[in-house]
């Protein structure tokens, strides 16, 4: 089998609620990637490359074109090496070769019959999803909006909250206050100071929180040893600060962070998902992927979660179905606040085609 040709489908901005002007984020922009074979097989990737990207689309095409075309999809290790290392940094776009990845495994799955996850391992075939939230303006927003995911079957909320660390206190109390069964995390998107995220840290130990993400800026090492000397809540972390699966190393030996976040959908797809697992596996450390995004992105990392043993839970962008343009197949948490793994081969949720042809600005 060989790689014959890839398309880009670059879908107009779309609002991610239709008809709600309410949700902060106004629209979103998506690039459907196909990588087709000579065995008339194709595997699907999605990029979340804007117009603003200062790595225009058909360059960054044309050099991937250069690069595999006329490669077998199931040469993954050596297709992402020469992606992701080889020439000028410039020229890497990370959010393609992502996709393109993603596209590879894809390939490989529906060639076998087999979903990914089972070629990646096959650990679990379901598993623990947590509501990720949105920003809200209030406090009470937080907690009306929770109390319909809690019933939805949730039983595990991540919340974004306001980015100011006595702010977020005062929400995580009410929101403890309001949900004393159910698992809370905080992800401050490394907007406080060492000071500040003590304080918080020391407030999430009092509220029995499941973990603390990204309460400082990721390249400030000492500053996430020295936190995590200081609190009980588990430490997440590094998602926004990386361009490689080779980075990871830095926190997982520095002993700056109990769980690994990974952003595979920028650092290179599937392949280097994996490695990052096996390594936080080798170092006695969860991984938790980051799946806040279009739904094959979401797929993308979930095949990761059911590959292996050191991950607990799928995260769920809520309201549930903000990121579903152009699918067909989408995931979505049971009643006992679980997800189900895919049946069908490859990613195993289908594109809804039509929609993509109607609603793609671009296609090249």
């Amino acid at each position: 089998m060989k790689i014959t040709d890839i398309k880009v489908y670059a879908l107009k901005p779309f609002g991610a609620i239709k008809n709600n002007n309410k949700w902060p984020v106004k629209q979103n922009v998506f690039s459907f990637i196909k990588v087709m074979t000579d065995d008339g097989i194709d595997g699907i990737g999605i990029s979340s490359l804007t117009g603003g990207n200062p790595l225009n689309l058909e360059s960054a095409l044309e050099n991937i074109k250069k690069s595999i075309v006329g490669s077998d999809p199931f040469d993954r290790e050596k297709i992402y090496y020469e992606l992701n290392f080889t020439g000028s940094f410039f020229k890497i776009n990370r959010f393609f070769n992502s996709a393109i990845d993603c596209a590879l495994w894809d390939i490989c799955g529906k060639a076998l019959n087999k979903p990914v996850y089972k070629l990646l391992g096959g650990y679990r075939d379901r598993m623990r999803a947590y509501a990720s939230t949105l920003a809200y303006p209030t406090i009470d927003e937080y907690i009306k909006h929770s109390k319909t995911w809690v019933n939805d079957g949730f039983t595990a909320i991540k919340l974004h909250g306001f980015g100011d660390a006595k702010k977020d206190i005062e929400l995580c109390e009410a929101m403890r206050q309001a949900f004393p069964k159910t698992d809370l995390m905080l992800d401050s998107l490394c907007a406080y100071t060492r000071k500040e995220a003590l304080e918080v840290g020391r407030a999430l130990d009092k509220l029995s929180f499941y973990w603390y993400e990204d309460p400082i800026r990721e390249e400030d090492i000492e500053g996430w040893k020295n936190l995590r000397k200081k609190i009980d809540t588990q430490l997440a972390g590094t998602e926004l600060n990386q361009i490689g699966f080779l980075d990871y190393r830095h926190y997982i030996e520095s002993g700056a962070c109990d769980i690994i976040r990974t952003f595979g959908d920028f650092i290179g797809g599937i392949t280097p998902m994996i490695k990052t697992a096996h390594l936080c596996e080798a170092n006695h450390m969860n991984i938790e992927p980051h799946s806040f995004g279009p739904a094959i992105v979401q797929a993308m990392h979930f095949h990761i979660m059911l590959a292996v043993k050191n991950c607990e839970f799928f995260e769920s962008p809520v309201p549930e179905g903000i990121f579903d343009a152009g699918m067909k197949d989408v995931i979505r948490v049971n009643k006992d606040g679980m997800v189900d793994a895919p049946g069908k081969p490859g990613i195993g949720y289908d594109v809804n085609w039509d929609y993509i042809d109607n609603e793609a600005e671009r296609v090249f």
